[in-house]
């Protein structure tokens, strides 16, 4: 290969290598809507325009055209022909001159054998759905029509669309794939679709199958995320329906029969499929041609080595303006043209040959591989273009990768072998072998794609998945004895595999491909988004993969639930090196659960934490068995071994044992965690059922009193507890926001999206201001609560309207807080518009329905007026979420000078926003903030006749108290401090700085908050961490017992607050773990971790080569839960460093996380008092007063255990 080739092009060349492809062939599904304006001459300009434009794109010059041709509508009562009684919608005629423009610019498109023409459907106009278009169509069916009159008149359109295309095209158009209007098919989407028949119909009247997925709208999407055929019943979803019987198309597997109806899917999904540029997010998305490639090479379905690449825009979508001189079609968009030049550039460094392919072409392609090329001639497609175009070796390529593929299904079927000659064995093994090698070599070169593609996924891969993907293979050594072992002595029928902690989860998913059901439990996020995308891949290439594997995020045992356990299999459950911080704090409970299984493969060594030294292994190895005898030893490496314990009396032959009363009972036993959200799994539809069946039980007992108004009676009366839109924003939130972000919901009702959001892993406070509502979601709550008590603390209600009842759980609490406006069209919500979008920069985002914001919007004027005034103020457009219309729900985030402002006003309460409202003009803090300018910026620095006299210390403008984050403050000291040169001793302590009146002289500044009672320093210096992250202070005067007397004192004086039994003690600001080490100089049996979090690398460095775990942590701005998992730790210290954070309340909230409950934190603080006895030092920049001590159980949501006082600092005890 050429040495001057790009590095990340030869990542996207090794992609292709590592899934031996030969050739790619890449169709486009363009949804052709050209008369969306009309059918006139400059519509048909436009498309004479894109007959030019596509013939002279390289890429774009085979359209497979999916036409939603010109058929008129409208409503007229008194004709009855040709629609069922009593049918007001009629389909009209079009004008000669219509007849001829379309002819004329439609015919050249397909008879040059350019483009291949198929069908594109919207009826959601002129059906019923929920979404109610305002136009008098619309009004007439949702109110008059009925199911079977929607169905008759899809179907008499159907001949219409047949008719017209033909008349079109010039031959009779009676073959055909199907695209759905707003991907809506089968009733997917009520919003669009209410009609289940869809494929039925779509069959009888010559279509084969349908491309609309994947959908934008990706709810709608198949489960299968790979071409396949199901049967065509009148059923919703019916893809997904297992009476339908889904398919995935498979080598020789005779699929593609007549009588099943083909979707084509994959698992690329719409936003790395769509070339459509109108789209902000697709534009920002084509400037990352690397990124959005790797998704192309590493996702698009292959058959052999073949890579089907699927793409789909509107080409003819009316914002492009086609018709005008200079408006581009997607192919012909720059940045697209460069993303395919870069694709060829990758296929020439590859040696793929690269194809432009139509529909009939794929399916041609599907046909032969398949093996129905000749059973099932009559469901093949008639398009234009001839299959002669085919490459002659198609059949012999195609046929030889259904021999190999046949053959690989055959060895990944394999199980054990002891029935077999020793030398057969032998050679099993090394085929086994063999394979399991190329199989590696995939994986890494599929990881290393989506690892590189993303500079977030490379830093949380971590140095160890970093160095295991910078080899050829990924499989470690004993992982690869693990599998030749189960694969040699456990038959894979009837064995279940729970693995542990499985990573990527390669170990999980080679024993997949070997035939075995395994359940992979993650509950690293970033590490289950690999697991993800590695099995999706693996599921394309060979689809039994998804019925064997089941990826879980989630720690285990917490997010174990029966399912997962077969009562009719043997389960085993392995583990292999779970040295972190979630397995060390779950070791207890994870033995528990696993002396229910009837098998355990267990690496004795690493197990929660490390046990190197015999005797510690050879303990918990006796622990371990207990109940179980002794199998044998899987692998050995000094100093690690793993172990095989079986069940007393169990049989690998014999019939499941323990395990069957764990899949029956263990869920009384667990306390689950809600570190991964939900641990009940449940779909949208169980959901409902029990949404529902609450609200009947509501109504008829405790509710009777607050019968629901006219919404909720409707909700009850169609089954409906979450609103379409609700269920797609509630989607759109899963995919794009972590788990455990804040979510305060405007408008909640009785609760039903805010309890989804909660069992998805979300935290969410609704208010809700309506008596009855709120009445129906506190009651609601309880009933869900007392079902599922794991969703305790994750949502809540608070009665009222907002912005008056804010949740004050949000006040000082890191992490990001999103509000969610969903149809909140009361009178309340009409009056107090401005309010509650000034209440809404304290958020980071904001999700709000354009359409149903204070006033209903029902035209796309009204609302584009809204979201244009929303971005010329405090707000930033970033996506449309979700359009229906009316329902138009964007998404919003907070720009930073709006959270900055509204920070320095403080926290919104019902209160302050009123107050406000009412009073002056200008806002308190913000004259507080120009004075406060005025007396330092435009005073110093001061001069005289000599000179500068005096000027201020610092040069950063702290706009809010460091504490309360309230703007409430007034100017309190300017203090002129002179350096001595020698301290001196002032009330039992020494300052090396005092007031003077030398000049020239520096003034330092303190302000006082009106609202917590704090003085701090103001302006402050710029931050001067950069100079403190490479300190070495500590490392050289440490060096004597005297240096560390004081430490061991103060170690004293805190020791005795620590729990009983605590094993995991945490020194944040630690230095270098002076009191990490008097721990252990004082109970070095005890301590299980000993966990230092430090700014200074060099003091980090230090502590680790004394056995110390330490990390380099900003606590002001970086993520603890990268380094330190939720509610694990025992004991924090936090001595001598509240006063030095930029937000001391924001620091200790960081720090509680990550205590158990029942832990202890221990902290100091600068006070002010009657009783204090100390001059200022400007060194100590924040003091607090009691007020401050008095509010931190509301503030930080924990308990004050003891607090104690000095001349100069509180000493404080908080428990969780």
């Amino acid at each position: 290969m050429d040495g001057n080739v790009n590095p990340a092009l030869t990542d996207l060349v090794d992609i292709l290598k590592s899934r031996q492809i030969k050739r790619i062939q890449y169709f486009h599904a363009d949804h052709f809507e050209p008369w969306s304006l009309g059918l006139n001459e400059k519509t048909a300009r436009g498309v004479a325009r894109f007959g030019e434009m596509s013939r002279a794109s390289p890429f774009g010059h085979k359209h497979s055209l999916f036409y939603c041709p010109y058929v008129p509508y409208h409503l007229d009562a008194g004709r009855a022909a040709g629609r069922s009684e009593g049918d007001a919608v009629v389909f009209g005629s079009r004008s000669a001159d219509q007849e001829r423009i379309a002819r004329e610019v439609i015919r050249p498109l397909v008879e040059a054998g350019q483009h291949e023409m198929h069908l594109h459907v919207h009826h959601e106009f002129w059906t019923r759905n929920e979404s109610r278009f305002d136009n008098s169509v619309s009004r007439w069916v949702n109110a008059h029509s009925t199911a079977a009159m929607d169905k008759a008149r899809l179907d008499s359109f159907f001949v219409r669309c047949k008719e017209v295309i033909g008349a079109e095209i010039g031959r009779r158009f009676d073959r055909w794939a199907f695209v759905h209007g707003n991907w809506a098919l089968a009733a997917s989407d009520p919003l669009i679709c209410t009609i289940d028949s869809e494929l039925s119909m779509i069959m009888r009247h010559g279509g084969f199958g349908d491309f609309s997925f994947p959908a934008g709208r990706g709810y709608c999407d198949p489960k299968l995320s790979t071409p396949f055929t199901c049967l065509p019943l009148d059923l919703v979803r019916a893809y997904d329906d297992p009476a339908a019987d889904p398919r995935p198309v498979e080598a020789g597997t005779a699929t593609l029969q007549p009588d099943r109806f083909f979707i084509w899917n994959s698992p690329i999904k719409a936003k790395h499929s769509s070339i459509d540029f109108y789209s902000e997010p697709n534009r920002e998305l084509f400037k990352s041609p690397d990124r959005l490639l790797s998704e192309w090479l590493s996702g698009s379905v292959s058959f052999g080595d073949d890579l089907f690449l699927k793409t789909h825009a509107h080409s003819m979508k009316w914002e492009y303006k086609i018709s005008e001189e200079g408006s581009l079609i997607p192919h012909c968009y720059p940045d697209v043209v460069k993303i395919f030049e870069r694709l060829l550039r990758i296929c020439d460094q590859a040696g793929v040959e690269f194809r432009v392919v139509s529909v009939d072409e794929v399916m041609a392609c599907l046909h032969s591989f398949d093996g129905t090329s000749a059973a099932s001639s009559a469901n093949q497609p008639t398009g234009q273009l001839a299959l002669s175009e085919l490459p002659a070796n198609v059949s012999s390529v195609l046929d030889g990768a259904v021999a190999t593929r046949k053959k690989k299904y055959a060895r990944a079927g394999a199980t054990k072998r002891t029935g077999e000659p020793a030398e057969q064995r032998a050679r099993s093994r090394k085929a086994d072998s063999d394979e399991v090698s190329v199989l590696d070599r995939d994986i890494v070169a599929i990881l290393r794609g989506w690892v590189s593609s993303d500079p977030k996924r490379e830093e949380t891969a971590g140095d160890y998945y970093r160095d295991l993907l910078s080899r050829d293979h990924i499989l470690q050594d004993y992982e690869r004895a693990v599998l030749e072992y189960i694969v040699a002595n456990i038959p894979a029928t009837g064995t279940r595999i729970v693995e542990v902690g499985v990573g990527f989860g390669v170990l999980s998913l080679l024993l997949a491909v070997k035939g075995y059901e395994v359940v992979a439990f993650e509950g690293d996020r970033s590490r289950f988004a690999g697991l993800e995308f590695l099995f999706d891949r693996f599921a394309e290439r060979m689809p039994e993969v998804r019925a064997r594997l089941r990826p879980v995020l989630g720690w285990f045992p917490d997010a174990l639930d029966p399912s997962m356990l077969g009562p009719d299999r043997r389960n085993l459950l392995l583990t292999t090196n779970i040295v972190a911080t979630a397995s060390a704090k779950r070791q207890e409970l994870i033995l528990y659960v696993a002396r229910k299984f009837d098998d355990l493969i267990i690496d004795t060594t690493r197990f929660g934490v490390r046990r190197y030294d015999a005797d510690s292994a050879k303990n918990f190895q006796k622990e371990v068995a207990v109940g179980y005898r002794t199998k044998t030893s899987v692998w050995r490496k000094e100093p690690n071994e793993i172990w095989h314990f079986r069940a007393e009396g169990g049989d690998a032959e014999g019939p499941p044992g323990r395990s069957e009363a764990l899949a029956n009972n263990f869920a009384s036993k667990i306390n689950h965690s809600n570190a991964e959200g939900r641990a009940v799994p449940m779909n949208f539809g169980s959901f409902t059922t029990e949404l529902l069946s609450l609200q009947r039980d509501w109504m008829g007992g405790e509710g009777a009193d607050h019968q629901p108004d006219d919404l909720y009676t409707s909700k009850l009366a169609r089954g409906v507890a979450l609103e379409a839109y609700e269920v797609a924003i509630a989607s759109a939130i899963v995919e794009r926001f972590d788990r455990d972000t804040s979510f305060v919901e405007i408008g909640s009702g009785y609760g039903a999206l805010a309890l989804r959001l909660a069992q998805d892993g979300f935290v969410v406070r609704g208010c809700e201001g309506d008596r009855r509502r709120s009445a129906g979601f506190a009651w609601h709550l309880r009933e869900y609560l007392a079902r599922y008590p794991q969703l305790a603390g994750r949502v809540d209600c608070t009665p009222g309207f907002f912005p008056d009842v804010i949740p004050s759980s949000l006040k000082g609490k890191e992490g990001r807080h999103i509000c969610i406006a969903t149809n909140v069209t009361c009178t309340y919500t009409a009056t107090h518009q401005s309010e509650i979008l000034d209440a809404v920069k304290d958020f980071d985002e904001l999700i709000v329905d354009l359409s149903r914001f204070g006033k209903s919007r029902n035209t796309q004027e009204e609302r584009d007026a809204l979201r244009e005034a929303m971005a010329k103020s405090h707000f930033e457009p970033v996506e449309r979420l979700y359009f229906a219309a009316p329902y138009e729900y964007w998404r919003f985030r907070v720009r930073p000078q709006a959270k900055q402002a509204s920070a320095a006003k403080g926290t919104v309460t019902a209160q302050s926003v009123v107050k406000a409202q009412a009073q002056a003009p200008v806002p308190t803090s913000a004259k507080s903030q120009a004075v406060a300018l005025q007396s330092t910026d435009q005073v110093f620095p001061l001069r005289g006749t000599g000179g500068v006299l005096y000027s201020v210390y610092g040069n950063r403008q702290i706009d809010a108290c460091p504490i309360c984050h309230g703007g409430n403050t007034v100017g309190l000291w300017r203090m002129p401090m002179t350096a001595l040169k020698e301290p001196i001793s002032l009330f039992g302590g020494y300052f090396n700085q005092v007031p003077t009146l030398q000049v020239p002289t520096t003034i330092y500044c303190f302000d006082f908050c009106r609202d917590c009672e704090t003085v701090f320093l103001n302006p402050a210096p710029e931050s001067q961490k950069a100079q403190y992250r490479k300190s070495d202070h500590y490392l050289r005067t440490m060096q004597g017992e005297g240096q560390w007397k004081g430490y061991e004192n103060n170690y004293d004086r805190f020791s005795k607050w620590i729990p009983e039994g605590a094993t995991v003690l945490m020194d944040a600001a630690c230095g270098i773990g002076q009191y990490l080490e008097v721990a252990r100089k004082r109970a070095p049996d005890r301590w299980r971790r000993l966990i230092g979090l430090e700014l200074s690398e060099k003091y980090v460095a230090h502590m680790r080569t004394q056995g110390l775990e330490a990390y380099a942590f900003d606590i002001d701005n970086d993520d603890l839960g990268q380094f330190v998992e939720p509610e694990c730790v025992d004991f924090i210290t936090f001595s001598e460093a509240f006063e030095h954070v930029e937000r001391p309340l924001d620091a200790l909230t960081k720090l509680l996380k990550t205590l158990r409950p029942g832990g202890r934190l221990y902290f100091t603080a600068q006070r002010y008092g009657t009783d204090v006895q100390s001059a200022v030092r400007p060194g100590e920049p924040i003091y607090i007063g009691e007020k401050v001590m008095k509010d931190l159980p509301e503030r930080l949501g924990c308990r004050v255990v003891d607090v104690t006082t000095s001349g100069m600092r509180y000493y404080v005890v908080l428990e969780k």
